[in-house]
């Protein structure tokens, strides 16, 4: 299945399930969207691994088992993302390995805020919604992570 399936396949969901947004209290069409993605992909993930005759996992490397178990790798892949040159390549992997290292020394709401807003790209505004908390303090939870964060990484060598 390439992207072009999933895409539609999310269209179709959307449209499908259009009526739950309409009549339900979403506080924002972008956050039922992307709730509607997520499912979806679930979905489809279930389908086509589920029934594959040989396991996914085996494509891929060894030091990357567990790849999607970890908002810290996916946090450190996104902030290291597009580096090309095979020179590139090898620091890419030396730069997410420190950046792991640095998510990994910080709490889980502050890896979840940052990827809220790294990964998922959502504002302030829509954090708060997500966690249930106001904008204000979704912000200054998002600066004292990203303090936070940034002292971790002064200290690596």
């Amino acid at each position: 299945m390439d992207t072009d399936d999933v895409v539609q396949e999310v269209y179709l969901d959307a449209e499908k399930r259009l009526q739950h947004y309409i009549d339900g209290d979403f506080p924002s069409l972008f956050l039922w969207l992307r709730l509607v993605v997520g499912q979806t992909l679930s979905n489809i993930h279930r389908m086509h691994l589920g029934t594959a005759s040989r396991s996914v996992l085996r494509e891929f490397d060894a030091d990357r088992s567990g790849l999607w178990e970890n908002t810290s790798v996916c946090l450190s892949q996104r902030f290291i993302a597009h580096l090309t040159s095979p020179s590139q390549i090898a620091v890419k992997g030396e730069l997410m390995d420190e950046v792991r290292k640095a998510l990994d020394n910080i709490s889980e709401m502050d890896q979840e805020i940052l990827a809220l807003r790294h990964f998922e790209e959502l504002t302030n505004q829509e954090v708060a919604i997500e966690l249930g908390i106001n904008p204000k303090t979704a912000s200054i939870r998002y600066m004292r992570a990203l303090t936070r964060l940034r002292g971790v990484l002064e200290r690596l060598p």
